[in-house]
């Protein structure tokens, strides 16, 4: 693990011993919370008797009571068993293998495992951009909700904004190592001031970093990291008035010159200035939400966006306009029948009301009359035609356009053509056979040497299709003319003669 870009690292040689600094602390939390919890009620034994007989039983035996083993290699884990198999025998209770591992799994989480735990702290925006920091692309978090397109990734925006206006947001990474075993880790850590932090949202991957075995490693090497006393107290698994999602992990880790206690610390995280992503105002950090609707934000839809109360209501109320993204209150839009809300401005923009049919329609559909109306299309096609030359619109009843028979291939087609098109690139001829006159446009004589051939027969299609037949059915009858086959027109025209 490399922690080359990081702000700052620390870390710590791990040895299998008792994290509580006070032992008796330790006993009692182990009386109280564990032990008798697995028993009914004790009528004999009471914490004065369960201390001493841990004394006594760790005098007898050589063993200091912060070593997890001893010099025989033995886990401390043996004399709680000793001891509550003993009270059980006392009280006459029976006590069950799943009770017995309860109390002494409890045991050996107040004990620190072994191995090496490294911390290092980042900006934010490292937690997105991990390659670009040196940092392990997996840290047990690829399903967090901090990630991209997760519910609550406008978080980590809120948390880098935190950083880049007051230095108070950092991502902070752990490397585990026993052995030839490693794993990897982080959290967030809030700076609230020089005195306190708050430590959240803890992942990791091949070790569990909220292990108890780890706490006091874990406080000792934020306390490093932030340059606070060795004085500090903390309390564990306590919320904060932050608006970011808190997965109920959390260290906050105070000096008590400072703070009376972890409820003072909150109070103080609460009272802090912010700003609100939505409108930037500056606000109490109690005073911000998280906004878990999707909105555009810097180009990205985003959810769990940090907003204010005002912008948290006015994202409620209003609608986000279908075009831009924007958000307004429907007073100040447009509804559109199977497309939903639009803003005026965009509504200006990119759409029109028909003046025929009065219906809304996007302006790449519109069609633009001679006389300043804007048509919808079907509006258009039943009330006038297109030029299919130039593609103007034109009235049925308007002089300036007619409609012509034109030769294309093989057919005679019906279209539409303004004077002026008409004059431009319209032609004639009549038919030598049937005495009909057609047209034809200039850039198909010039494309298609059928065209041409007909033009030059002075055949209309009908006819000229009825002379290839009968020089296919000359040539079949005469062999010796099937070299005709290759070029019918010379028969055409041989026979014409």
């Amino acid at each position: 693990m490399r922690f080359d870009r990081a702000l700052k690292v620390v870390e710590e040689e791990l040895k299998e011993e008792l994290q509580w600094e006070v032992p008796e602390n330790f006993l009692h939390y182990l009386w109280v919370d564990v032990i008798k919890v697995e028993f009914e009620e004790l009528k004999q034994w009471d914490f004065k008797k369960f201390k001493s007989a841990v004394e006594e039983e760790l005098t007898s035996r050589n063993w200091n009571i912060r070593d997890f083993r001893n010099s025989k290699n033995e886990p401390i884990s043996n004399v709680f068993k000793k001891l509550v198999r003993m009270i059980a025998k006392e009280e006459g209770q029976q006590l069950s293998n799943d009770s017995l591992s309860r109390i002494l799994n409890a045991v050996r989480k107040q004990y620190a495992t072994s191995g090496k735990l490294v911390a290092g702290i980042y900006p934010p925006v490292a937690f997105r951009e991990r390659r670009k920091w040196n940092i392990y692309e997996y840290l047990g978090d690829s399903d967090s909700c901090f990630q991209n397109e997760g519910c609550n990734e406008g978080n980590v925006d809120w948390l880098i904004q935190e950083y880049e206006l007051y230095k108070r947001a950092f991502f902070t990474v752990f490397y585990y190592k026993q052995g030839n075993n490693e794993g990897w880790g982080r959290c967030w850590v809030y700076k609230v001031n020089d005195n306190a932090i708050y430590a959240t949202n803890f992942y990791s991957k091949y070790f569990e970093i909220r292990s108890e075995c780890f706490k006091y490693t874990i406080v000792r090497l934020l306390r490093k990291l932030f340059d606070m006393s060795e004085n500090v107290m903390f309390a564990v698994g306590k919320g904060a008035p932050l608006p970011i999602y808190l997965n109920g992990d959390s260290f906050v880790i105070y000096e008590p010159l400072a703070y009376e206690s972890s409820s003072k610390v909150f109070d103080a995280i609460g009272e802090l200035k912010s700003k609100c992503l939505w409108c930037e105002d500056e606000i109490e950090v109690k005073e911000l939400y998280r906004y878990g609707d999707p909105v555009d934000y810097q180009g990205r839809r985003v959810r769990g966006l940090i907003v204010c109360g005002d912008c948290e209501a006015r994202l409620d109320e209003m609608v986000e306009c279908e075009e831009c993204g924007e958000f307004f209150y429907r007073e100040d839009m447009v509804y559109i029948d199977n497309y939903g809300w639009v803003c005026r401005d965009c509504f200006e923009n990119e759409w029109f009301y028909c003046d025929e049919c009065d219906e809304p329609y996007r302006r790449d559909e519109a069609v633009f009359t001679g006389d300043g109306r804007i048509l919808c299309g079907d509006c258009a096609r039943e009330l006038g035609t297109f030029c299919d030359q130039c593609g103007e619109f034109f009235y049925y009843d308007d002089d300036e356009v007619h409609e012509y028979s034109i030769v294309l291939n093989h057919s005679v087609v019906r279209v539409y053509l303004c004077n002026e098109c008409a004059e431009e690139h319209l032609r004639n001829f009549q038919c030598q056979q049937c005495g009909k006159e057609h047209y034809f446009i200039d850039k198909d004589f010039m494309r298609s040497a059928r065209i041409r051939d007909m033009v030059r027969l002075g055949l209309c299609p009908e006819c000229y299709s009825q002379r290839l037949r009968e020089v296919y059915e000359f040539s079949f009858e005469n062999k010796e003319y099937a070299s005709l086959f290759a070029d019918p027109l010379t028969q055409i025209l041989a026979m014409s003669d």
